[in-house]
């Protein structure tokens, strides 16, 4: 019942390690910077740059717990799929590259994450990493919902040079809104976050549904869509008028001017101070 590890005739002596999951789940958190996906930390130039996972694994390694359990409990559904196309967490610290998913490394998230972040980071980075996952494996033929090559630059259809995306990419972009927007909703009515935090979840909803209003309107632009892809729309479409039509007087007050990509809680507190009067609906119980 043991292994043994022989240098010749010489015995290793060795201390088993044994992988960490996702409580509850077979979904594994690497601990460590796996050789096989050191390939995927690289900046904007395609150079590798270093990462530090094993620190910042340790200390999130209960935010993401909790991350996933609010996920399970408000998003049973996507939770669901979560659990169908996941198979590794990397949790990582790095200037870049911001958190991404891959279809070279298919099952497997990559979390930037920084030393202030709590639940409410993993929450919103889970839900958008693994969207991108979920939705790669929805769509193994894109052809099924584009009628043109999916990998067409946005900007030769749009017009506008400043968007490097492609169509697919926008595509995805829009499902893993969807996803986001709604779980943001649910966060804000729900109970379990201190103020502090529902006030940071304003901050990113706002950021996030002014993205997928934008990133509709491209889409809604272009006759590029099968019937199936039509539908898909319209569902989007659905969702964005709802949550809208439900947030638009709590969320449009909010100065989110100086964000950029990736939300900074600490750049909103500059234009958005912390005041109960913005936080006016659901209870805090923490």
């Amino acid at each position: 019942e043991n292994c043994i590890l022989l240098d010749g005739d010489t015995f290793v002596e060795y201390v088993q390690d044994f992988p960490t999951f996702v409580e509850n789940t077979c979904i594994e958190v690497c601990r460590y910077n796996h050789p096989l996906l050191q390939k995927f930390f690289i900046n904007n130039s395609g150079e590798k740059v270093h990462v530090d996972i094993e620190q910042i694994t340790h200390l999130h390694i209960n935010h993401l717990s909790k991350a996933f359990s609010l996920i399970q409990n408000l998003l049973p559904d996507y939770y669901e799929y979560i659990l169908k196309v996941m198979r590794r967490i990397v949790i990582y610290s790095g200037h870049l590259p911001f958190s991404f998913a891959t279809l070279a490394a298919h099952g497997i998230v990559f979390l930037n994450a920084s030393e202030d972040n709590d639940e409410v980071f993993f929450i919103e980075d889970l839900i958008h990493q693994c969207g991108h996952v979920i939705f790669s494996a929805y769509t193994l033929d894109p052809e099924e919902i584009l009628q043109i090559n999916p990998n067409i630059p946005l900007k030769q259809l749009t017009g506008d040079e400043r968007d490097n995306r492609d169509v697919y990419s926008i595509l995805h972009g829009v499902f893993t809104e969807v996803w986001m927007n709604q779980c943001m909703n649910l966060c804000y009515e729900s109970c379990y976050f201190s103020t502090r935090q529902r006030h940071e979840i304003l901050g990113r909803f706002a950021l996030i549904l002014t993205r997928f209003g934008c990133d509709l309107r491209d889409l809604s632009s272009l006759n590029i869509f099968t019937e199936k892809g039509k539908i898909l729309l319209m569902r989007f479409f659905k969702v964005y008028h709802e949550i809208l039509n439900k947030r638009y007087k709590l969320l449009s007050h909010l100065d989110i001017s100086n964000q950029s990509y990736c939300f900074n809680y600490n750049r909103f507190l500059l234009l958005n101070p912390l005041y109960d009067r913005c936080l006016d609906s659901g209870s805090n119980q923490i």
